[in-house]
């Protein structure tokens, strides 16, 4: 008799359902097709192959943004601004991909069947099928979206600020936690960008190159805007000052 644990192996023992130690293994059954209606078998026990439980039915996040949805929101505000400076997670995965070559990497059509069927597909009729998916409608969705606020989010993660603008930011990182490069923030419709921020002290820090912060009326009408909303300003100009210096100034800033 086979064992029932589904080995495929023969009880020697006579009387015994199982082989010694096999009882405790999850006992195999047979396979199922997916209740989705795929014509494909699940795995055992398993009533639809992966991913198939939500087959034809929206996804759960359509229409979920930062501004309607609190925990949308919250999340949100967790990923902006974390580098490997100053989260351990993100400082981890960077050492982690370290000397590691991307999985493409001298993948052409002349080497490889996959790339060749892929090259193949969008020459005969692919790219103008996936084309026909970026509508004008899409178009505009996406641009509104960059407007309200996804533009200067995208922002945040650029990985070469001015060199003046990091080394200041490692200098306020010195003497307050939470500190962010290219901080996001709204005001009613327009979306700005700040240099360095302490959001939980509503602190924001601008180094003002000469090349970089021409217009000033601009600027002042920016921070007019961003002051309205509760933030405080240092501003810098051309020149970093030592640490005891911004330290003295976040101080004050506090006491008022």
């Amino acid at each position: 008799m086979l064992c029932f644990c589904g080995c495929c192996r023969e009880v020697t023992k006579e009387g015994n359902k199982f082989i010694l130690g096999h009882s405790r293994k999850k006992i195999k059954s047979d396979p199922i097709l997916c209740s989705c209606g795929c014509g494909n078998y699940a795995k055992p026990d398993r009533k639809f192959i992966s991913g198939h439980n939500r087959k034809g039915k929206p996804s759960p996040n359509i229409g979920k943004t930062k501004e309607t949805h609190e925990s949308v929101r919250r999340m949100s505000e967790t990923k902006i601004g974390r580098t490997k400076e100053n989260d351990e997670g993100v400082k981890r995965q960077a050492e982690k991909m370290t000397g590691r070559s991307p999985w493409n990497k001298n993948l052409t059509k002349e080497t490889h069947k996959s790339v060749k069927r892929i090259a193949e597909y969008m020459l005969n009729g692919g790219g103008v099928f996936a084309q026909s998916f970026n509508t004008q409608e899409s178009h505009k969705i996406q641009s509104d979206r960059m407007k309200n606020g996804l533009s200067v989010h995208a922002a945040s993660f650029i990985k070469n600020p001015s060199e003046p603008q990091v080394r200041l930011w490692k200098l306020v990182s010195k003497i307050c936690p939470y500190v962010y490069l290219n901080y996001p923030v709204t005001h009613l419709k327009n979306t700005y960008s700040i240099d360095i921020t302490i959001p939980k002290l509503n602190i924001a820090i601008e180094y003002d190159g000469s090349y970089w912060h021409q217009d000033k009326e601009k600027d002042l009408k920016r921070q007019e805007e961003l002051e309205e909303d509760g933030w405080k300003f240092i501003r810098y100009i051309n020149k970093l000052p030592p640490i005891d210096k911004v330290k003295e100034d976040i101080l004050n800033l506090l006491k008022v």
